[in-house]
């Protein structure tokens, strides 16, 4: 299954034609102005600096705006001025199918609210895991998913090749979970985020742990397991890509998940087009 955007949603439910949804856009890439395009109008950046950004983003696989940075034409606080302007001018599609007066806002939050509920139920999951279950086969399911949710989504499998190795130096924790960096799509660079809960048990279970005894803090040394598991799941690949600053998280979505079972979202970090959340699975544990 490919990635479905919400205007394609929009004219298959029969909420817009064709031609509402293409009058609809062009409203927003008028109303939507680019960065460059912005940078230059507030002086942070000189025409000449725009075209030159655009050339590396071709061998360079990041938004503009960190492109930019990375090449010292402009410093993280004029990012976050020109990434603060876009928001605050941003129009959404369904804003703007609004304002043409093709739908009513309360359409547009019952159609979002559809779209969400359909390709929440599309979820991949895998059945409840039994509790004696090696940690092993527990990374080894999640990783899995990675690769399932990348074909269903992005329509292609993970592609393996000459390219940098993945280690532990791809892998982060923060109190949302342990944030491991893959590559293997055309899309770019892949962040898979195991969320802190079911971290924190499969940490847990590299110790020994009964449910009841783990809080809601990652166990050090069952962390550091987990991580050189993963890490050496990947780096016994040659992963197709180059290697790239660690940037972190895009912005995204947040999905209401369900709070009977440890979820996440993957989402491939920057695109040469957007960002967008690939997808959501849950992985239950029985017991």
């Amino acid at each position: 299954m490919a990635v479905r955007f919400f205007g394609q949603f929009l004219i298959e439910k029969g909420y817009l034609t064709m031609e509402q949804l293409a009058r609809a856009v062009s409203l927003q890439e008028s109303q939507n102005h680019r960065f460059g395009d912005l940078a230059v109008q507030m002086g942070l950046l000189s025409p000449e600096d725009v075209r030159h950004v655009i050339q590396a983003q071709r061998r360079i696989d990041l938004p503009f705006g960190e492109t930019a940075r990375y090449l010292g034409l402009i410093d993280e606080s004029a990012v976050e001025k020109v990434l603060s302007a876009q928001k605050t001018n941003r129009l959404q599609l369904g804003e703007a199918a609004a304002r043409l007066g093709f739908m009513t806002t309360e359409v547009v939050s019952r159609a979002l609210e559809e779209f969400w509920a359909e390709e929440m139920s599309q979820a991949v999951s895998i059945p409840p895991l039994p509790p004696d279950l090696p940690h092993h086969a527990v990374v080894q399911a999640l990783l899995g998913i990675v690769s399932r949710q990348i074909v269903r989504f992005v329509g292609q499998p993970v592609r393996y090749g000459q390219g940098e190795r993945a280690g532990a130096e791809a892998i982060r924790w923060d109190g949302m979970g342990c944030r491991i960096r893959l590559t293997g799509s055309a899309d770019g660079w892949l962040l898979f985020l195991v969320p802190s809960d079911l971290a924190a048990r499969i940490a847990g279970q590299m110790l020994g742990l009964r449910p009841e005894e783990l809080s809601s803090e990652m166990p050090e040394e069952g962390l550091k397991e987990f991580v050189n598991i993963v890490a050496g799941h990947w780096s016994s690949h040659d992963v197709h890509g180059e290697a790239g600053p660690d940037i972190g998280f895009p912005e995204m979505t947040s999905f209401p998940l369900s709070m009977e079972s440890a979820s996440g979202v993957l989402v491939p970090a920057h695109t040469p087009l957007q960002s967008f959340a690939l997808g959501f699975f849950s992985v239950r544990k029985a017991g």
